[in-house]
């Protein structure tokens, strides 16, 4: 019996210097650890809107604790097109201690692409309307503040911040997974459309660029400002 109690020892401590060494020589080679992608997937799904479909194809867990979503692609249940599309997500965690969970301190998206699906299309087809998007955003109590970001559309680049408040109605506050997305998607690409008739007024522009700051006043009121430039 103690020779079998030896030898349960023995593998154990052998399994565990395996499993060290293989976290060890993923993080020396590729510079981060692989996280199980059918696990992640199946937690990614419980936090998102019902009618949210994302895919993602690699979760990687880096040495500084953040993690980085690579592959990303995001559609609805009615529109099996993509709407968005990302290159990598990076969230940078709050380390608070053994006691409390850590919060996300910033989300960072890079080489991100939405899409305009055919059913909202002016002319029925599918096509890009923000590229090369990047940006960072820092979720905090009671605002959202996006302090950096970039994108293309068409000839036009954009580059701004944004400053928005949260939470400014009373009462339970709402998780993701009980977002009305549908709705919001349609806002959305009504917005666009709008937006697109304006295009006209800045078509005179060569190559133009549009900085711009949006920042909450209160509940209801927001201010903007704008600067557009062009390069001969």
């Amino acid at each position: 019996l103690s020779i079998l109690l030896e030898l349960f020892l023995d593998a154990s401590l052998l399994l565990l210097f395996i499993s060290q060494a293989l976290v060890v020589g993923c993080l020396f080679i590729y510079g981060y650890l692989p996280i199980p992608h059918q696990w992640a997937s199946r937690i990614i799904a419980q936090q998102v809107p019902q009618n949210t479909r994302l895919k993602i194809d690699e979760f990687r867990l880096h040495i500084d604790g953040s993690i980085e979503l690579a592959g990303i692609q995001l559609r609805t249940a009615e529109i099996q097109q993509s709407l968005l599309e990302a290159n990598t997500v990076e969230v940078k965690f709050r380390w608070q201690g053994f006691t409390e969970l850590p919060t996300a301190e910033s989300i960072t998206l890079s080489g991100g692409t939405v899409y305009i699906p055919s059913v909202y299309s002016p002319d029925g087809y599918r096509r890009s309307i923000l590229e090369r998007i990047a940006l960072r955003l820092i979720p905090e109590t009671g605002h959202l503040t996006i302090d950096r970001f970039a994108a293309r559309h068409n000839n036009i680049h954009l580059r701004g911040s944004f400053h928005l408040l949260t939470n400014t109605t009373a009462g339970p506050r709402q998780s993701i997974s009980q977002i009305d997305d549908k709705k919001l998607i349609q806002s959305f690409y009504t917005q666009v459309a709008k937006l697109s008739q304006q295009q006209e007024r800045i078509d005179y522009f060569i190559n133009p660029t549009i900085a711009f700051k949006v920042e909450s006043i209160d509940a209801h009121t927001q201010q903007i400002e704008l600067r557009i430039s062009s390069h001969q």
